[in-house]
C-alpha cells in the first residue's frame, strides 16, 4: 500500500491497531486479535520483546495441552526441548515422571532468542521466522521499510511468507522503488487508486 500523504498512513495505522475497527482485505474479514503482526520500525526490531515471549509461552503451553490429550510425553518433551535449543543455543533438560513441571520449562525471563546476524534484513527474516514458528500469523504489515530492505533479502522474505501462506503488506508513503509488487496507491482522501 502506498499513501500519498502521511495523514492517510497515520489513519490507516490507527484503524489497524484499534480493536473496535473492522478490517477487511480482499473481501475477507481479518481477525485482528490473532492473525496480524505490525512492524513499524525495523531499527527497533527486537527478537526478545514481550510479544515474542508471549508467543513462546502460548506455543509451549499448547504443547503441554497435547500431553493431556494424547499422553505422548516423550514426543512433546523432545519437540519442546528442540525448540528451546534452537532459540537459545543452550542445553535444557527436564525431569519428569508422568507429567512435566511446566514451571521448570517456562522460566521465560532466561530465554533469549539467538541472533547471530546484525543486518536489518537478516534480523527481519529471523523475526518473521520466529513469528511463523510461534504464532498463527496470517497478515504481516511492515511500515515504511521497503527502501531499507535489499533485493536479495526481500526475495528470501517473499519466499518465507509464500511457503507459509502469509500475506505481507508493506505500507509506504510515496513509494518510488520498484520491487515488482502489486501496489495500491491511497490518495489524501483515502480513495484507492490502483496503478
Amino acid at each position: 500500500m502506498n499513501f500519498e500523504h502521511e495523514t492517510g498512513l497515520y489513519n490507516f495505522y490507527q484503524d489497524l491497531v484499534n480493536e473496535n475497527t473492522e478490517l477487511t482485505m480482499l473481501d475477507k474479514q481479518i481477525d485482528k486479535n490473532n492473525s496480524i503482526e505490525i512492524i513499524t520500525d525495523l531499527f527497533a526490531l527486537d527478537l526478545n520483546n514481550r510479544k515474542m515471549v508471549r508467543y513462546l509461552h502460548k506455543f509451549l503451553s499448547n504443547q503441554f495441552k497435547e500431553i493431556e490429550k494424547f499422553k505422548e510425553l516423550d514426543a512433546i518433551y523432545d519437540s519442546s526441548i528442540k525448540l528451546l535449543d534452537c532459540i537459545n543455543d543452550g542445553s535444557y533438560h527436564l525431569a519428569y515422571k508422568d507429567e512435566f513441571n511446566i514451571e521448570e520449562l517456562l522460566k521465560l525471563m532466561d530465554v533469549k532468542f539467538n541472533l547471530t546476524s546484525v543486518g536489518l534484513t537478516e534480523k527481519l527474516e529471523r523475526y518473521i521466522q520466529l513469528l511463523i514458528e510461534l504464532s498463527d500469523i496470517k497478515y504481516l504489515f511492515i511500515f515504511n521499510s521497503l527502501h531499507i530492505i535489499d533485493k536479495e533479502g526481500l526475495e528470501h522474505i517473499k519466499h518465507l511468507i509464500t511457503i507459509n501462506k502469509i500475506t505481507l503488506i508493506f505500507v509506504e508513503i510515496n513509494l518510488e522503488i520498484d520491487h515488482n509488487f502489486q501496489i495500491y496507491y491511497i490518495d489524501h482522501n483515502s480513495i484507492h487508486i490502483e496503478k
